[in-house]
């Protein structure tokens, strides 16, 4: 916020009434570009996706797999004339539920009355105690983990949406300096001007990454819980207080590894998933991983999250 307020009082100052027009203009067409970029690569899915609901949990299927999900793990439920919206307890992700794929009038005022249960009446994992080793690791590598903020602020250092806002704030600054005119009694050089502000926004930014890791982190922590992974050949089982199920690697299509962990993604869509490398048991589980994914997905340094 900093770092924005600064750059518009420079440009206020600093840009020729005549040339504002084209700077707002280019800052329009790159933010329109982005939107359609984004609207271009979101995930299409063609398959069908079964949903099974119980009084105690939804399950969904498609053909890479399968999600249980308590009850308990939705915040809340929004409903249009046409869908039911399930919130996870984080408000991160939504689920949608078509009303035409229930049969009756009836199906669909049983769903809402299982949606909208209180908290303290909807089913949680909480109430069976969490085993470590409930699965079977025959061929695999078992992890038990939780994230932590040192895997927020991994994952911002690691996205390409946070270095594209830097990039994209130090190239805003230096159009302004180098390509405006400056006034004619300007003391100081362009270049002299353009390293104060690198001086002054390089330290600013280092601490907004540290900040919105923090925050983020600290506005999910309390839904954070120990969840148990089985990774193998086939894909990703997992286990956790309140969904389990099992995903192949077709779900995700890249990988990267950096110092602190793995991640696997699709780039159209909201599906990642991150390894920390501090919880794999051993350096022969990280060699086994490597292969694991080098065999079911592709390399990629373009993580955008």
């Amino acid at each position: 916020m900093l770092a924005g307020a600064a750059v518009y009082f420079r440009f206020k100052r600093e840009v020729a009434t005549e040339d504002r027009a084209w700077f707002i203009a280019l800052v329009v067409v790159v933010y329109v570009a982005v939107l359609i970029f984004k609207r271009m690569t979101r995930r299409k899915t063609g398959g069908l996706v079964r949903l099974e609901a119980s009084e105690r949990e939804l399950t969904f299927r498609d053909g890479n797999g399968r999600t249980e999900m308590l009850w308990s793990a939705f915040s809340r439920c929004l409903e249009s004339p046409n869908l039911f919206v399930l919130v996870n307890r984080p408000k991160t992700i939504l689920y949608s539920v078509p009303k035409r794929a229930f049969p009756d009038e009836a199906a669909q005022n049983w769903f809402r009355t299982q949606a909208n249960q209180p908290q303290s009446v909807a089913p949680a994992a909480s109430e069976e105690p969490f085993v470590p080793g409930r699965f079977v690791a025959a061929s695999g590598i078992s992890l038990i983990f939780q994230l932590k903020y040192r895997d927020y602020l991994s994952r911002f250092l690691t996205s390409w949406r946070m270095k594209g806002l830097f990039i994209g704030m130090l190239g805003l600054v230096t159009g302004i300096i180098f390509f405006s005119t400056p006034p004619p009694d300007a003391v100081n050089s362009p270049l002299k001007v353009y390293l104060i502000m690198l001086s002054t926004m390089i330290p600013m930014l280092v601490v907004v990454v540290f900040v919105i890791s923090f925050f983020s982190w600290r506005g999910e922590k309390k839904y954070l819980a120990p969840q148990q992974i089985v990774l193998t050949d086939e894909g990703i089982e997992f286990t956790g207080r309140d969904s389990s199920g099992s995903l192949s690697w077709n779900t995700y299509k890249y990988y990267l590894e950096n110092r602190w962990g793995f991640f696997v993604w699709h780039p159209r869509g909201s599906l990642w998933f991150m390894f920390p490398k501090r919880e794999f048991p051993a350096q022969s589980d990280l060699v086994q991983f490597r292969t694991i994914l080098r065999t079911n997905l592709k390399p990629s340094r373009w993580f955008f999250l």
